[in-house]
């Protein structure tokens, strides 16, 4: 049996909520582009979360459509939603810690790919991987997306949306 790797985000999102006990007060509800890369970020979580636990077969067949998803996800995000921050003082942080974190997941998602499905490395490989996804999603939904929105504003924030898929779109037909 597979280790079980342990999900933040779903931790984080059920104390964000604003209930009795949560840890913070609900933010202003997240509209747009913004709602669509928390729902994906999710399904990402979701999809990491399967495939530890799959067969070695399994995975060989399962990773390579979350390995697109993610880099899709981080590209399209990259050319349509931080470019529209440029020039924004307030956005030089969320920038530049976007780019790191781009690094390193790309980093990390071809080292996974050097590793043979059916290794223990595979496993490990991935938990390190969903680790920084957790703590990339958190820092994004929790901090740099709501000063997104609130810099770029909602009626951006949703035409960013549309420009967001349809890149992603064209994104995903580049990748292997």
């Amino acid at each position: 049996m597979q280790p079980s790797i342990p999900s933040r985000i779903q931790n984080d999102k059920q104390r964000n909520t604003g209930q009795p006990g949560s840890q913070r007060a609900p933010a202003r509800a997240l509209v747009g582009v913004f709602e669509t890369l928390v729902n994906e970020h999710r399904k990402a979580a979701e999809l990491m979360q399967r495939i530890a636990h799959q067969s070695a077969e399994s995975r060989r067949e399962a990773w390579p459509i979350l390995r697109r998803q993610l880099l899709s996800h981080d590209r399209a995000e990259e050319l349509e939603v931080y470019a529209a921050l440029e020039g924004y003082d307030g956005a030089r942080d969320i920038l530049e810690h976007h780019k790191f974190d781009a690094a390193e997941l790309e980093g990390s998602i071809n080292e996974l790919d050097a590793i043979d499905y059916a290794s223990e490395q595979w496993v490990a490989k991935l938990r390190d991987i969903v680790t920084s996804f957790e703590d990339h999603v958190r820092d994004e939904e929790n901090d740099y997306f709501p000063r997104m929105q609130q810099l770029l504003g909602d009626d951006k924030a949703r035409d960013l949306h549309e420009r967001f898929v349809s890149a992603q779109r064209e994104v995903i037909h580049t990748l292997i």
